[in-house]
């Protein structure tokens, strides 16, 4: 299933269902100006339904911050004490009583858990904008009759399969979690997982991948870009992040909503969920509605990152093909099996269908049950097929 190139020093994976398919080539990265120059069209055609979404997305993200009032209420309600074991520390007492040791370790760790969570809130918004817009954003950029052409169909794309669905729900779960940790250890490694997250996305509803092969489509996607991508992470998320973090809070103060307000509310002797639930909701209105442009670049940065991929493939005239005996051009008549490992199980065989394909085309069907599959595939995701791929 491998096909050879000339003249290499880095191998880029065409491949993002195996290993073992490989370009050596080093392409140019992608142009930033014409990424911001096509999400700028784009954000204009999907602004409004974009904020529909943000909106929705900040009810239900008002409803996940409930979980945590117990956590900030602990928090508020022990600072002091907390403050007075630490002056203790600093002024050479080492010996503190059970209590206050009790107490030291439990703020520590209560303390980290919620900022934890509520850190990882405003990137949960962001990436579940991202997946439920992608798949209208690429139908925009390509019109391919498979695209989803409605919002709605653009919503529920990402749960096609069981497969797919499992791998949106586990990201979306885990995957704000990991961006915090990453950005708060160290920026670069915060970026990384965000932009491979980013990615992970557009395999699963572009490529229609699921399990480990989206997050290795994340990968895929991700390598030789990484400047481009670090501009379009700054003006998407960090840009916004800071513009939503500056202006809240001023905000909820001045319609009467402070921060001694907040715990008055939650006081557990006399708690307003109700109150309180209009407060989260109005603060992530405030902070996620600066992330309205972020599905439309990161979209047009998958299109034109996509194409790279693709240009790769078709336009190498380095490319060297050992045509098969076995074959067979699809215009002609059925391909015929070939018996080879498997190489994902390594201690198998299994027939894998040798496809040719037309270099002007960015996608094929899938010789066993039809399915329409892109240029990067090498497994079928609705039978499972294996196929190799051979231009004309």
């Amino acid at each position: 299933m491998s096909q050879s190139f000339k003249k290499s020093s880095s191998q880029i994976n065409v491949d993002v269902t195996t290993t073992s398919d490989t370009l050596n080539l080093q392409p140019k990265s992608v142009s930033l100006k014409s990424i911001l120059k096509e999400a700028w069209i784009l954000f204009k055609k999907t602004a409004l339904p974009t904020l529909g979404l943000v909106i929705l997305l900040s009810l239900i993200t008002a409803v996940f911050r409930l979980v945590y009032i117990p956590g900030d209420w602990y928090i508020h309600a022990n600072q002091s004490s907390y403050n007075s074991i630490l002056e203790k520390l600093s002024s050479g007492q080492t010996e503190l009583t059970q209590e206050e040791n009790s107490l030291r370790f439990a703020y520590q760790i209560i303390t980290s858990l919620t900022l934890w969570g509520r850190w990882s809130i405003p990137f949960f918004a962001l990436l579940s904008v991202v997946l439920f817009s992608t798949g209208k954003i690429y139908f925009l950029q390509t019109h391919e009759p498979d695209s989803p052409q409605t919002w709605k169909e653009s919503i529920l794309v990402p749960f096609h399969t069981k497969s797919q669905g499992f791998t949106a729900v586990l990201y979306i779960l885990i995957y704000p979690l990991l961006i915090t940790v990453g950005l708060l250890i160290f920026i670069i490694p915060g970026i990384y997982i965000f932009l491979r997250g980013i990615f992970i996305i557009h395999s699963i509803i572009v490529d229609e991948h699921g399990g480990r092969m989206a997050f290795r489509g994340g990968k895929f996607y991700l390598r030789d870009n990484v400047k481009p991508l670090i501009v379009v992470f700054l003006i998407g998320v960090l840009i916004p992040l800071f513009i939503g973090s500056l202006v809240s809070n001023p905000i909820m103060k001045a319609i009467g909503y402070s921060e001694d307000k907040y715990f008055t509310l939650i006081d557990p002797s006399n708690q307003h969920i109700g109150l309180v639930l209009v407060y989260y909701i109005c603060m992530h209105i405030l902070e996620n509605i600066w992330f309205l442009p972020a599905p439309a670049l990161f979209g047009s940065a998958f299109f034109h990152i996509r194409q790279q991929k693709l240009e790769l493939y078709r336009s190498n005239s380095d490319f060297e093909i050992k045509l098969p005996s076995s074959a067979v051009d699809l215009s002609s008549g059925a391909p015929a099996k070939v018996l080879k490992e498997d190489m994902e199980t390594n201690n198998k065989t299994a027939y894998i269908y040798t496809v040719i394909v037309d270099p002007a085309t960015d996608f094929y069907y899938c010789p066993v049950c039809k399915k329409k599959l892109p240029l990067s595939a090498r497994k079928c995701t609705k039978c499972g097929a294996l196929i190799q791929l051979l231009r004309k």
